[in-house]
C-alpha cells in the first residue's frame, strides 16, 4: 500500500474501499443522519475495573487503523485519512438511580450522527446500573464497521480485559494487514480484466430484471420495523430438506421468502438483495472494517417446481453470487445503466439476511462478561427481512417503509413465510403454485419537451458534460441515462457546494435526475439557504 504523511502528526493518507464509497454515499443521501449507525454491548457482573476497560479499548483502537480514521474528499476521490493511536474517551454516567435510561441512552448514542471528515468512527460509554452491574456501549459508524466486525470488537475486548485482569498476555491474532492495504489491493485487482469478468457475469444474470414494486411510497418515507418470532418447530422441521437439497440452511429461508414475496405480487422473478461479508482472504477475517458488498440474487419460481427443486435452484444461485461478490455493487448499477423510475432503485427493491447474533458469556475471576442485545436501526429501503438467531431462538425482522406496506401487510408476509416452512417441511416433493409475473419496465418522466434552459441549468449542464464526458446536454436529457452512476453524482453534488457555496443534499439528484428538474430544485434550495 502506497501511503504519504499529510502533516505533522503523523497522519497518512490512502484511497478509500470500494465498499466505504457506497456507505459515504448512502450517508450523503441521508443527510449525514445516523442511519446506519452500529453498535455492541458487553455487560460486566460482579466486581469492574474501569482502568482495565479504558487499557482494553484503547489497544483495539491502536491495533485497527480503521477506528482511528477520518474521510474527505481529495480531487474528487474519497480518501482515508489515518491518525495516530489516541485514547478514546470513555465516559461514565450513574444509573443506578434510573436503569430504565439505559436503552433511550443507546437510542439517542445509536441516532447520534458521526462526522465522516472531523471525528473518528467510534463512541464508547460506561453505564454504572449497581455497585455490581455495569454496561459498556460502544457505537460505530457503519463505515468503518460491518456485523462481522462487531465480533472481532467483542472477542478482543473480553480477552484484553482478562489479560489485564489475570496478567495472561492475550493471544489475539497477528494483524497481517490494515483496512487502507486492503482498499489498497481491492483496486488493484479489480482494475484488470477481474472486474470485467465479474460484470460480465451480473450483465447476463439481470438482463431484464426489475424491483418488485410492492406498492407505490408516499411523499415522506416512513421507516418501521415488526418483530416475531419464528416457531422453533418450523425451523427444526427444514434440516431433512437441507440435507436432501445440499444446501445450508440460508437457501431454504430465502426460499420461503421468495414464496412470500410471490404470494403478494404474482410474480416468478424474483430479484432480492442480500449482504455478503466480503471477507474473502484470511488476512481480511481478523479486521475490524467495512468490507460487506451489496449482491442480487435473481430466483425463478416459474415452472412450479417443488420445494425441494426451488431450495437447489436458490443454492446455485447463491453459489454463483459468491463467486462473482468481489464487483462493487455501485459499479455494476454504473455499467449495465438500467432503466428506473425517478427515486427508485435499481435491480430489487426488497433484500433478506440471515444474522448469528449469539455470543458466550465469559466468566473470569470476579466478574462475568455478558453480551447485551441492542436494537439496529431500520435501513431506508422497501423492505428488509432479517432472520436473527439469538438465545436459540430465531427473530424475524421486518423493516419497512410504512408507506408502502401496512401493519396488515406485514403480518401477511410473516404468515406467507411461515406457511411456506411449514410446506416445505410437510412435502419438499410437493410443487409450489403456478406464479407468472414477470417484471415491468420501469418508466421515467420526461420534460424534452422545455423550449430553452434556464442559466442555471446551462451551467449545470456544462458540469454534467464534464462529469459524463457527454456533449450537448439538453434540458430533457435525464443524468444516469447518460451513464451517470452514485460515484459520479456524488463529484456532481461536491463540485456544486463548492461553486454555490450552500450545503446541497447528494439526494437531490436521485430525486430530480432530468436535467432541467434537477436545476430548478437546485434553485430552490438555493432559495431557501440564502434565507
Amino acid at each position: 500500500m502506497e501511503t504519504m504523511p499529510t502533516d505533522a502528526e503523523g497522519v497518512l493518507a490512502a484511497r478509500a474501499s470500494f465498499a466505504q464509497e457506497r456507505m459515504w454515499l448512502l450517508e450523503q443521501m441521508e443527510d449525514d443522519a445516523a442511519t446506519y449507525n452500529v453498535q455492541m454491548g458487553l455487560r460486566f457482573l460482579g466486581d469492574f475495573d474501569a482502568r482495565l476497560l479504558r487499557s482494553a479499548l484503547d489497544e483495539v483502537v491502536a491495533r485497527h487503523e480503521i477506528l482511528r480514521t477520518t474521510l474527505e474528499t481529495r480531487d474528487g476521490e474519497l480518501t482515508q485519512l489515518i491518525a495516530a493511536p489516541a485514547p478514546v474517551p470513555l465516559p461514565l454516567i450513574d444509573l443506578a438511580a434510573e436503569p430504565g435510561r439505559l436503552t433511550g441512552i443507546a437510542e439517542e448514542e445509536r441516532d447520534r450522527a458521526f462526522d465522516p471528515a472531523a471525528e473518528p468512527p467510534i463512541r464508547a460509554l460506561i453505564a454504572r446500573m449497581s455497585p455490581t452491574e455495569h454496561v459498556l456501549l460502544v457505537t460505530l459508524d457503519h463505515i468503518a464497521a460491518d456485523a462481522a466486525s462487531l465480533h472481532v470488537l467483542h472477542g478482543e475486548l473480553v480477552a484484553l480485559y482478562e489479560s489485564g485482569l489475570t496478567g495472561v498476555p492475550a493471544t489475539l491474532p497477528e494483524l497481517e494487514i490494515q483496512y487502507a492495504d486492503y482498499a489498497d489491493w481491492q483496486r488493484e485487482w479489480l482494475t484488470g480484466g477481474e472486474l470485467d469478468r465479474q460484470i460480465g457475469h451480473w450483465r447476463t444474470t439481470l438482463d431484464g430484471s426489475g424491483p418488485l414494486d410492492l406498492g407505490v411510497p408516499g411523499p415522506v418515507r416512513e421507516p418501521a420495523t415488526a418483530n416475531r418470532v419464528v416457531p422453533a418447530e418450523l425451523i427444526d422441521g427444514l434440516s431433512d430438506l437441507a440435507a436432501a437439497a445440499g444446501a445450508p440452511m440460508y437457501t431454504v429461508l430465502l426460499s420461503a421468502y421468495a414464496l412470500a414475496l410471490a404470494e403478494r405480487t404474482g410474480r416468478a422473478d424474483l430479484v432480492i438483495g442480500t449482504l455478503l461479508n466480503g471477507r474473502t482472504r484470511t488476512e481480511i477475517e481478523p479486521l475490524i472494517g467495512f468490507f460487506v458488498n451489496t449482491v442480487a440474487l435473481r430466483l425463478d419460481l416459474s415452472g412450479r417446481p417443488t420445494h425441494k427443486e426451488l431450495v437447489e435452484r436458490a443454492a446455485a444461485v447463491t453459489l454463483d453470487a459468491y463467486a462473482h461478490q468481489d464487483a462493487p455493487f455501485d459499479q455494476i448499477v454504473a455499467e449495465l445503466n438500467p432503466v428506473r423510475a425517478s427515486g427508485r432503485p435499481p435491480f430489487f427493491d426488497v433484500m433478506f439476511q440471515l444474522a448469528d447474533l449469539d455470543h458466550e458469556a465469559v466468566d473470569l475471576p470476579g466478574v462475568r462478561l455478558e453480551p447485551l442485545s441492542l436494537a439496529s436501526a431500520p435501513a431506508p429501503v422497501d423492505l428488509v427481512f432479517a432472520i436473527l438467531r439469538e438465545g436459540g431462538e430465531h427473530l424475524g425482522v421486518w423493516d419497512h417503509d410504512a408507506s408502502i406496506l401496512s401493519p396488515g401487510a406485514i403480518a401477511a408476509l410473516q404468515d406467507g413465510f411461515e406457511r411456506a416452512l411449514a410446506a416445505m417441511a410437510a412435502d419438499p416433493g410437493a410443487r409450489i403454485p403456478e406464479y407468472t409475473g414477470r417484471a415491468a419496465v420501469p418508466t421515467v418522466e420526461s420534460v424534452a419537451g422545455v423550449a430553452e434552459m434556464t442559466p442555471l441549468a446551462e451551467e449545470i449542464g456544462a458540469i454534467w458534460s464534464e462529469l459524463l464526458q457527454r456533449p450537448g446536454i439538453e434540458a430533457g436529457d435525464d443524468f444516469f441515462d447518460l451513464g451517470g452512476h452514485s460515484l459520479a453524482a456524488t463529484r456532481l453534488i461536491i463540485r456544486l457546494r463548492a461553486e454555490l457555496g450552500f450545503p446541497l443534499p447528494v439526494r437531490v439528484i436521485f430525486d430530480h435526475p432530468v436535467l432541467a428538474d434537477f436545476a430548478a430544485a437546485v434553485e430552490e434550495k438555493a432559495i431557501a439557504a440564502a434565507g
